[in-house]
């Protein structure tokens, strides 16, 4: 069977769209605003960028350094210090990035008088296996009734009725210590990653922490 031929045209397309996006909402800035920044070496918003570019383009940079495509000019390390990086306030980022969205290009949309709303869900984060994960759980899944193993992940997203943004969230692992699988390396109560946070305490007290990340003059005055 012959293989399919990547289309450079429409990766070129994407990545040059991912660009305009940075350019568009000061990416740099907000990272910046967040501690997401380098004292030296290469940028953190040509790693962001590059990251991002690789999810629409469907490709990783271990296939990349498989196949011998990898033309950047920065080391896998370098790419994985960034992505590991703790000082970085990813729910806080993600925050800001949502409100200059919600601000600049959809509130002005629809009538003034229409209700804004905080959308909060809580939903399974299934994983196959959590001996390894940091603080993976036994969770119940309200579904089949049944215990799974992975995460309950807390969303906070943003709508006016017709647009939905997602805002921030972060991963839930169990109260008990009893029904925690994976190694727990944290003398904290919670673990922040480049992705989400991963939290062991109660819905009510993270869902306090989801929105006190959006305690922003941006992002204010609206219902839940």
């Amino acid at each position: 069977m012959s293989s399919i031929p990547q289309n450079h045209f429409n990766e070129n397309d994407l990545s040059d769209c991912v660009q305009r996006f940075f350019s568009k909402y000061h990416v740099g800035k907000l990272l910046a605003r967040c501690n997401g920044m380098k004292e030296k070496g290469i940028s953190p918003v040509s790693l962001l960028r590059y990251k991002l570019s690789n999810i629409f383009v469907g490709r990783s940079m271990y296939m990349q350094q498989r196949t011998g495509s990898f033309k950047e000019d920065f080391s896998k390390n370098t790419f994985y210090r960034f992505l590991n990086s703790a000082k970085t306030n990813w729910l806080r980022f993600t925050s800001l990035l949502a409100a200059d969205i919600v601000n600049h290009d959809i509130r002005d949309l629809t009538d003034h008088e229409r209700k804004n709303v905080f959308i909060i869900d809580d939903s399974l984060f299934n994983r196959t296996s959590c001996k390894k994960t940091e603080l993976g759980s036994k969770v119940f899944d309200h579904t089949d009734m049944h215990f799974k193993k992975g995460f309950r992940m807390l969303t906070l997203s943003w709508s006016d009725g017709n647009t939905l943004i997602p805002v921030n969230s972060c991963l839930l692992a169990s109260a008990k210590d009893t029904n925690i699988i994976g190694p727990v390396k944290v003398a904290h109560s919670y673990y922040i990653s480049p992705y989400s946070c991963i939290f062991k305490k109660s819905s009510l007290v993270n869902l306090t922490t989801l929105l006190s990340a959006c305690n922003l003059p941006e992002l204010s005055n609206y219902h839940i």
